[in-house]
């Protein structure tokens, strides 16, 4: 029965590698950068030749060049200084007219008036806090009047009369 068994062929699996399409080499320039070219130094220099000597440079030579860029920038700096003068003054110009002083004058009223009305809001405020206790105090008297039922002395003293007859003439209990 061994003999019965059906080996099944195996396939050979395939790799993605294997299975992708294969990269253009179009599409390989576009993706990355493309190769210096490097020539020998051989080919750019003549080497039989002998290296021909610089001289080294003179330190005097070098603060004259620095000292005329010096010159230069201090000569742009004056330049710059008088345009900036030049600006300050028309600036201030304005200030100095008549129409200048006019306005520096309507700035101050304008202060003065600022302070005023700020003024007058504090004294709004302390004329309210006194309407408001001088409507407490007539409340206040308004109630001790309608708890009262004589407004003047004459009358206090007939009723203290009349409640006192009834006392001494009438029998009434302790309560009353």
């Amino acid at each position: 029965m061994a003999s019965e068994q059906i080996e099944t062929p195996v396939e050979p699996t395939t790799s993605a590698v294997e299975e992708s399409e294969p990269v253009q080499p179009e599409q390989a320039a576009k993706d990355s950068k493309p190769r210096r070219q490097r020539t020998p130094p051989e080919e750019l220099f003549d080497l039989t030749k002998p290296i021909p000597k610089v001289d080294k440079p003179s330190k005097e030579k070098h603060d004259e060049e620095v000292e005329i860029i010096n010159n230069a920038i201090n000569t742009l700096k004056e330049t710059k200084n008088d345009v900036q003068n030049q600006i300050e003054l028309a600036i201030n110009g304005g200030r100095d007219s008549a129409s200048g002083q006019v306005k520096d004058e309507l700035k101050k009223l304008r202060k003065q008036k600022g302070d005023l009305i700020d003024e007058k809001k504090v004294m709004r405020k302390r004329l309210d806090i006194a309407k408001k206790s001088a409507e407490g105090l007539m409340n206040e008297k308004k109630a001790a009047r309608s708890n009262v039922r004589f407004s003047d002395v004459k009358s206090a003293e007939d009723e203290i009369k009349k409640l006192k007859i009834k006392q001494e003439t009438t029998s009434m209990s302790l309560a009353e």
